[in-house]
């Protein structure tokens, strides 16, 4: 992979303290887009996501439920395909047991757009395969190590991790927090940074090696889902950006 998409301290830092990740930096055949969540043209939802105030809710606060939004255009992978995302995002809402969490992934899934998991502690990504899930976790349900995870995971198989970590961030505490999801082609790591500025972090969250266009196909769409169950919160996504480079 190109050092196009860049280094932690640095590449894609803003203000502390403002709302949005900032765009990320080009570099040299890097394809950079930056999606506008609050605009329902660019975005594909499914269950129960809407447009929120200035922001994706994948979840309201309600139990029982899931939700997605996907990217409608495919991104084309191949063996050496790289990419890094960044988003910000808040879980609010409720002021008893909160959850379940969120996921962002790549997936291939027959249904496309459509694609949505069970609510509650599948995070409404259970059973979306192929896919490649990196996983915000707020409930320890029996198979988790703990709760306010970081997790990544293959094929909707919600119940394991090839690679899982403590989130450095209290997940549901309202505040608006940050995350860089990075996948090297080259040396197939999926790693993941979260952080409660916009500057990237020095010392990663998680990583996994994972061969994302073998697992996934020739090609994927990009974007996340939620699902709330017993308890509720609000899952929303305030910014996002994709760097790919094909």
């Amino acid at each position: 992979m190109d050092g196009a998409l860049g280094g932690r301290a640095g590449t894609d830092s803003g203000t502390a303290g403002d709302a949005r990740v900032q765009p990320l930096t080009d570099g040299a055949g890097r394809v950079v887009r930056t999606i506008d969540v609050a605009n329902a043209s660019e975005l594909v939802l499914a269950g129960a996501a809407r447009i929120g105030s200035a922001e994706l809710d994948l979840t309201p606060e309600t139990k029982n439920i899931a939700g997605a939004a996907y990217v409608p255009t495919r991104y084309a992978l191949s063996a050496t395909t790289s990419f890094l995302v960044s988003f910000s995002f808040r879980l609010y809402g409720s002021s008893g047991p909160k959850g379940d969490g969120f996921a962002f992934l790549w997936q291939n899934d027959p249904r496309g757009t459509s694609a949505l998991g069970a609510a509650g502690g599948g995070l409404g990504y259970s059973g979306i395969t192929p896919s490649v899930v990196v996983e915000f976790d707020v409930q320890a349900n029996s198979y988790d190590a703990g709760p306010n995870r970081i997790s990544i995971t293959t094929d909707g198989q919600y119940m394991t991790a090839i690679g899982d970590a403590p989130s450095p961030v209290p997940l549901s505490d309202g505040n608006t927090h940050y995350a860089w999801i990075e996948y090297n082609g080259a040396t197939r790591t999926l790693s993941v940074d979260v952080g409660s500025t916009p500057t990237r972090p020095t010392t990663g969250t998680v990583s996994a090696t994972v061969d994302l266009a073998a697992t996934v196909g020739s090609s994927a769409y990009i974007g996340f889902t939620a699902a709330c169950g017993s308890a509720t919160e609000v899952n929303a996504i305030e910014s996002f950006s994709i760097g790919y480079f094909p």
